[in-house]
């Protein structure tokens, strides 16, 4: 596949949703733990009202017209230091057939420069800091680290209800 068929760019929630939704099922499908707790539902009211009020940042990858990846932050003061614009990684996702190498530099890995085209965007949006996540079934930490973030916090979950 050519690059000349590939392009990143920074979409709108309402532009974004309707061709997203097939690769949020197979995000689901692929990495959600307790998927009989969890069905998957989109908060559509939620992500429209970030979206008006320039807190979503919604980061896309597309070959040749169509959704390949995404890369989805809230961007807004941490509620705990106020100074400081941090860009709140929601969900990002690449489908399967781009997530291999094919034999590219890292640097060059469509998965890698998706990160890279939304940490600048993030930093163009004010952002001082990122705070991006990776699960335990797909872990991405080797390629978070080789970008230059480090592992600052762990995340436990329980459900309080049988």
């Amino acid at each position: 596949m050519s690059d000349t068929e590939l392009t990143f760019q920074v979409e709108r929630f309402g532009q974004y949703q309707s061709d997203a939704e097939p690769l949020q099922l197979e995000h689901w499908r692929e990495i959600a733990s307790d998927k009989d707790r969890m069905p998957i539902g989109i908060d559509l009211h939620r992500f429209s009202l970030l979206d008006a009020t320039g807190q979503l940042l919604i980061c896309t990858a597309r070959r040749g017209g169509w959704l390949i990846g995404y890369v989805a932050y809230v961007v807004c003061a941490h509620p705990h230091y106020a100074t400081v614009t941090c860009a709140f990684e929601d969900a990002y996702f690449l489908t399967a057939s781009e997530r291999t190498g094919n034999g590219l530099s890292f640097r060059k890995q469509v998965g890698v420069r998706l990160i890279e085209f939304s940490l600048e965007r993030a930093k163009d949006r004010g952002a001082k800091q990122v705070k991006f996540h990776t699960k335990e079934i797909r872990s991405v930490a080797a390629v978070l680290k080789r970008l230059g973030m480090k592992k600052t916090d762990e995340i436990y979950t329980m459900w309080l209800e049988n």
